[in-house]
């Protein structure tokens, strides 16, 4: 995927300051080293000293004294990096293939890219509740104890949460998941709290509304100006797509076609994505086509969401 100019240099700040941050890390460690192994500080110097004494000895083409010095300082180096394994010292980089400076022989380092792709998803989920859905503050206090079929709906959504932890701590997997049940259930908390989880092992998310999702994508293929990033091609390659109220927008040729272009194009680069809907598969089939329905029963784990609307709980409740 392409990024701006902008999404770049927000990457490159966020490395410059991880940087200088393991720098200065570096710094206090080392002169606490220095205080606990004196022999530290010792070599560090003699090395130094060592410069204009190379530089002497190679201007001057004495090729014995350069010899000399050179052995000494490979001495010293494997001395001093004995030292340091010795007294745990190590600020390590978080990409060893740059050495966290961002750029890699003369082109961005996969891990400006990464930090890129990450810096472009937050942006375009800003207007997704995530700092609200997560895990930790699910109820289950809001489901049936009370069992009107064979599950109760309090023991069917706690093995769907389960499942959606276990989701979160595998990924990636290549599963899809289809969130199914009735509104005000709990499909896009979980699913969110879900996204949060990936998110926060650094990996790309995208979450959307199906409306939101495909105006955007209509807004774009459409769209006589050149775009800074491409919608579609963020949905394709993030990490996780998640899909919120398939089948409350308004349908036209158009969305049919960009939905199963999506659905499709994530199962065959084996990209999970997770669905929400109100809808029964049935539904699904007559309001899309039999072509996504099948790909949904062919290649989505379905997650049944049970119990009472829990938006008219909370309401009645006040």
């Amino acid at each position: 995927m392409g990024y701006s100019k902008a999404i770049y240099n927000e990457a490159m700040e966020e490395k410059r300051q991880l940087r200088q941050k393991n720098d200065l890390l570096r710094e206090r460690m080392l002169l606490k080293l220095y205080n606990d192994v004196p022999r530290v500080r010792e070599i560090d110097n003699e090395l130094k000293s060592m410069g204009p004494k190379i530089a002497n000895a190679t201007l001057s083409g004495n090729k014995e004294a350069l010899n000399t010095l050179k052995d000494r300082a490979v001495t010293l180096h494997a001395e001093r990096e004995s030292l340091f394994s010795a007294a745990d010292y190590e600020v390590p980089f978080s990409c060893e293939k740059c050495r966290d400076e961002g750029v890699l022989n003369n082109r961005y380092c996969d891990c400006t890219v990464k930090l890129a792709r990450l810096i472009q998803l937050k942006m375009l989920n800003q207007s997704a509740p995530f700092e609200d859905s997560r895990f930790d503050n699910f109820s289950l206090d809001y489901y049936p104890k009370e069992a009107s079929g064979k599950v109760s709906p309090r023991l069917r959504m706690e093995k769907v949460k389960a499942y959606l932890e276990n989701f979160a701590k595998a990924f990636p997997t290549g599963e899809n998941l289809l969130l199914v049940g009735g509104t005000g259930l709990g499909k896009t908390h979980l699913s969110i709290a879900t996204a949060n989880a990936v998110i926060d092992r650094a990996f790309g998310v995208f979450y959307a509304s199906a409306e939101d999702l495909l105006n955007k994508l209509q807004r774009e293929k459409f769209s006589r100006a050149t775009p800074s990033f491409s919608f579609y091609d963020a949905v394709a390659q993030c990490d996780l797509l998640v899909l919120d109220d398939l089948g409350t927008e308004f349908l036209t040729a158009f969305g049919k076609t960009a939905i199963y272009e999506v659905i499709n194009s994530r199962i065959l680069s084996k990209k999970s994505t997770i669905i929400n809907t109100n809808l029964s598969m049935e539904e699904i089939q007559e309001r899309y086509s039999q072509r996504i329905a099948s790909r949904l029963i062919g290649n989505y784990t379905p997650l049944l969401f049970d119990g009472r609307d829990i938006r008219q709980i909370i309401a009645s409740q006040k």
